[in-house]
């Protein structure tokens, strides 16, 4: 009796199997055309931004734009890491551009007390400091 039931359930299975394939493939189709839309609207708006770079009136900010395509694109996860990224970057350039500029004034303090009197040795070390 058991054996009877598990060939009638075999022939639901099999049939569920191709239609958990179809579903499947259904699935992939539609995300396909889901990523293909998605590229074809970020080309649209890439055109509509290069399009307007040359006109006198914008629709908007072409820099926010840009920048909105792009979190659009990559996500929030990758926008984020990388506004990280370029926000130490930058504050770190600052923190080595300051300590680069105390060096120098220290250095241009140093000489000017010990002894620095004539022109010539004044502008020598102006051209020293802004020379960098």
């Amino acid at each position: 009796m058991n054996l009877i039931e598990e060939l009638g359930n075999a022939g639901n299975k099999l049939l569920d199997f191709f239609q958990n394939f179809i579903d499947m493939i259904t699935t992939a189709i539609v995300a396909l055309k889901s990523f293909y839309d998605m590229l074809d609207e970020f080309d649209q708006r890439v055109v509509a931004m290069v399009d307007n770079c040359g006109a006198t009136e914008f629709d908007g900010l072409p820099v926010v734009e840009a920048i909105s395509t792009f979190h659009y694109v990559v996500g929030d996860v990758i926008f984020y890491l990388i506004y990280l990224v370029v926000l130490f970057g930058c504050l770190w350039t600052i923190f080595k551009l300051v300590l680069l500029i105390y060096a120098k004034v220290k250095e241009f303090m140093s000489q000017l007390t010990s002894g620095v009197t004539s022109k010539a040795q004044f502008s020598t070390v102006l051209t020293k400091i802004f020379k960098l």
